[in-house]
């Protein structure tokens, strides 16, 4: 009886904790669009055409902009340009997809 108990509980806590990854997976599902604004165009595009004009080079990858650090976001960028076409959207559900891994491993390791 006891493990029953502690199995629906258990239960409801999965369910609640999956409440807010369904809620942005539905938000960026439902509203978000494939068109670059804002620091799309300098951050991403520009540092595209940088790339094509100059080529990849360490510099190029570890040049801030707007006083942040796009190493990482750079890399995916153009890993995922190609295979993608520009998709904006593929972006955000991959935000999304790191996000909620994030979410899952603070849930995991909380109480450590």
């Amino acid at each position: 009886m006891a493990e029953s108990k502690m199995n629906r509980k258990c239960l409801w806590y999965y369910l609640i904790a999956a409440v807010p990854v369904m809620c942005s997976l539905f938000i960026v599902a439902k509203y978000s669009t494939n068109i670059m604004i804002g620091d799309e165009w300098d951050g991403m595009l520009l540092y595209y055409d940088t790339v094509l004009k100059e080529g990849l080079s360490l510099r190029t990858l570890l040049e801030p902009h707007n006083e942040h650090e796009l190493f990482f976001a750079r890399i995916i960028f153009l890993l995922l340009l190609g295979p993608t076409h520009g998709n904006t959207q593929v972006f955000m559900f991959l935000t999304q997809a790191l996000a909620t891994v994030v979410y899952l491993l603070y849930l995991k390791y909380r109480n450590h």
